[in-house]
């Protein structure tokens, strides 16, 4: 199915946005290009508040003003666990700007961040978890993969088994 036929077959419906961590700046063109036609076509919009693919589809929402009823965020944790988590992996200054989008969704659109209030030993299982929360929530879903991480290969897995369509981007 391209995106076209995907963006208006899922009109109204969640679509799950997800991918690799690491990305360029091609990859996140790609991912702003196609969250706006899915905020164009009124696909409401759940991803998982991540560095990468996330951030960059978040910070489309924000930009192309997405309705607050169509767009939530699920993550492993809450904001400032999820910030020290993701300074180990990328440096505080990647952290911060994550962060900063954060908390301006939960300005904005104060609904629409999901924290997670489960303690799990280590981030793997939270963000599974996260991936299942998300999973069961979308009708639909978009994966952003030029390399198959193990978050990648859980959604992947979870998407199969809900039976959900997808589209891959490499």
């Amino acid at each position: 199915m391209n995106l076209s036929t995907f963006s208006k077959e899922f009109s109204n419906k969640w679509v799950a946005i997800g991918g690799n961590r690491w990305i360029n700046s091609k990859i996140s063109n790609k991912i702003s290009q196609v969250t706006k036609k899915l905020i164009d076509s009124k696909c409401k919009i759940v991803t998982g508040g991540a560095d990468g693919t996330d951030h960059a589809a978040m910070v489309t929402c924000l930009k192309y003003k997405i309705p607050k009823n169509s767009f939530k965020v699920f993550l492993p944790f809450n904001i400032q666990k999820q910030y020290q988590y993701e300074r180990k992996l990328g440096g505080r200054k990647k952290a911060e700007i994550l962060a900063q989008t954060l908390y301006k969704i939960k300005k904005f659109y104060p609904n629409s961040i999901i924290e997670n209030k489960r303690i799990f030993q280590n981030y793997r299982k939270a963000a599974d978890f996260r991936n299942t929360l998300i999973v069961k929530l979308a009708k639909g879903a978009i994966i952003f993969s030029p390399s198959r991480s193990k978050g990648i290969l859980d959604a992947l897995k979870k998407i199969g088994e809900k039976g959900i369509p997808y589209i891959i981007f490499q």
